[in-house]
């Protein structure tokens, strides 16, 4: 008898919440929203869920432009994720449903943005070697995408780890973990909402790398105060960070004072 092999087919994770929603785009009520687009949240999160899209499916329908338009609206495409599987659209998306929540040891249950490519390659470090063959269990490849615009393959499941019961309930330390994986991120976006849309300078590579740099000497001088943090970072990102290399900025940093602090550091960015 001839084995029957499964059918692999591709499909595309897009973080919808990173696009501010779905609607600019298509409609997201649910007689009218595309077959090839199944959201993961609920009928009344839908414009910001992870949608899970069957680019066979749009290609039949002959609306891969559509599909397409969903892709490239964010560049570098960190909103986009390629997953390979035997399990067919709605099935898949029927998996991912089992990882919205996680559960702290608080008894609080937070969203999980699985959809993020700046969050997946986190989570294959910070949860379990079974949650993380739970949560990819069945998948064949999963590439994400990097701030360089290239693409990573995640870590597959580990075969010898029994998957574990959902919600996955995540220690403290793992909290923080996903937490400080997130932080350079978050810090560009502060800096990015504080002045109202305008372009900040360097590519998605360089400013991540400044803003963790930052996080990083801002620690390292004993800081706790996100002033601090925030008017280095806007420094750092004026002069391109250049301020990194100047002289002055540890004994900037030594001071005690909060307002000194940051008009020196607004000082140093003028005079380079």
């Amino acid at each position: 008898m001839t084995e029957t092999i499964p059918k692999i087919s591709s499909f595309l994770l897009i973080d919808s919440a990173m696009l501010g929603g779905t609607e600019a785009f298509l409609s997201m009520m649910s007689d009218a929203r595309p077959a090839w687009l199944i959201p993961i949240y609920r009928e009344d999160a839908a414009t910001v869920s992870p949608l899970v899209i069957d680019i066979e499916a749009a290609e039949r329908a002959g609306q891969l432009e559509l599909m397409m338009a969903l892709v490239n609206a964010r560049q570098p495409q960190l909103h986009v994720s390629i997953i390979e599987t035997v399990l067919t659209h709605q099935q898949l998306a029927q998996h991912l449903r089992h990882f919205i929540c996680v559960r702290l040891d608080t008894g609080k249950e937070p969203t999980l943005r699985f959809a993020d490519c700046c969050i997946l390659p986190a989570l294959a470090h910070v949860l379990t070697p079974a949650q993380w063959t739970t949560f990819v269990g069945p998948v064949v490849r999963w590439c994400v995408h990097e701030r360089d615009g290239t693409l990573t393959t995640l870590p597959q499941a580990d075969q010898e780890q029994a998957p574990v019961a959902t919600p996955f309930i995540l220690t403290a330390q793992q909290v923080e973990s996903l937490k400080e994986s997130a932080a350079a991120d978050q810090l560009i976006g502060n800096v990015q909402r504080m002045r109202y849309g305008q372009t900040l300078s360097g590519n998605p590579v360089e400013q991540h790398q400044w803003a963790s740099e930052a996080r990083r000497i801002w620690h390292a001088a004993g800081h706790y105060d996100n002033g601090v943090l925030f008017s280095l970072a806007s420094a750092i990102f004026d002069t391109r960070g250049g301020l990194l290399m100047h002289p002055e900025l540890p004994d900037i940093l030594a001071q005690k004072n909060t307002a000194s602090i940051c008009r020196d550091l607004q000082q140093a960015a003028i005079r380079l």
